[in-house]
């Protein structure tokens, strides 16, 4: 962990690096994600907001542009370069995830959009069609051009020291799309396993990492144990760790390289056998 004195410095530079990046990795992330292949890829259009491509049917969770954190517009024509996308799948309602401006600007177009009945309100004024939007209820599975997606309760509340609970209601899903599937539990911060859905072992965990409010600063954050413990408890074939670099939070909530490299350590002592890797704004994975 880089010591706290420096650390003001350090963040703001990585938040400075990936504000001044941000155009040229959208451009390439959007020319890969347009381009047809056998391939099937993710990635990364901001901390926890993912981009498909699976078997050339092109779908979401959570878009996102940086520009809606910085209250700025994009310098990109997003109905232009999203016009591809078959469906979207959104969560809840935080600042880092729903991207009102974003969906307003794909309104016009023949996306399906699967919005948990919490958001439905928040979203009346962004002119999407009713007939293209689907109100998920846990358990119950959704088929979209071949792929069958299945909501469930995600786990993002939890309670603070005085006993009082924090948080919003959202959905997580469980993706399959033929022979692989993924699990994408969402933003946790109640590590309870046995409370997620019992699906068959997914290909990837997409784990967002969290370790305690406000620890972000600590040399050892109290939840090191719990994130890690709890997502391999989810028998993920391979862990991808995301929700890194969000340039929305304060310095003891900037969840960095370093919180990563921690819990990777963690867990491959616990199971050296689940390959983990991170994926930051801009990057791809391979599905």
């Amino acid at each position: 962990m880089v010591p706290v004195s420096n650390r003001q410095e350090v963040v703001t530079a990585i938040k400075n690096q990936i504000i001044s990046s941000y155009p040229s990795l959208w451009s390439d992330m959007i020319t890969q994600w347009q381009t047809n292949s056998s391939e099937d890829r993710c990635w990364l259009l901001y901390s926890a907001n993912y981009l498909f491509r699976t078997q050339n049917i092109r779908w979401a969770i959570d878009p996102f542009t940086i520009y809606t954190r910085l209250g700025q517009t994009p310098p990109f024509d997003l109905s232009h370069d999203l016009q591809q996308l078959d469906f979207v799948l959104l969560t809840h309602s935080h600042a880092d995830h729903l991207d009102r401006p974003l969906i307003r600007s794909l309104a016009h177009l023949p996306i399906r959009w699967v919005i948990p009945a919490i958001l439905q309100q928040q979203l009346e004024d962004c002119g999407l069609d009713p007939g293209n939007i689907i109100v998920p209820k846990p358990l119950e599975p959704i088929y979209l051009n071949g792929i069958c997606i299945t909501p469930f309760d995600g786990l993002h509340f939890h309670t603070t020291a005085d006993g009082v609970p924090r948080g919003v209601p959202a959905m997580g899903y469980h993706v399959s799309c033929g022979a692989q599937s993924w699990l994408f539990p969402g933003d946790t911060r109640s590590h309870q396993p046995e409370k997620i859905p019992v699906f068959s072992p997914p290909d990837i965990v997409f784990a967002h990492l969290w370790l305690g409010k406000a620890c972000a600063d600590m040399l050892n954050p109290p939840k090191v144990e719990d994130f890690c413990r709890f997502f391999l408890a989810l028998q993920p074939q391979r862990l991808v760790i995301t929700h890194l670099h969000e340039i929305g939070r304060v310095l003891n909530e900037f969840w960095d390289c370093c919180h990563y490299e921690m819990v990777k350590n963690r867990l491959q002592q616990l199971n050296p056998a689940i390959p983990v890797a991170s994926a930051l704004i801009g990057q791809s994975i391979t599905l």
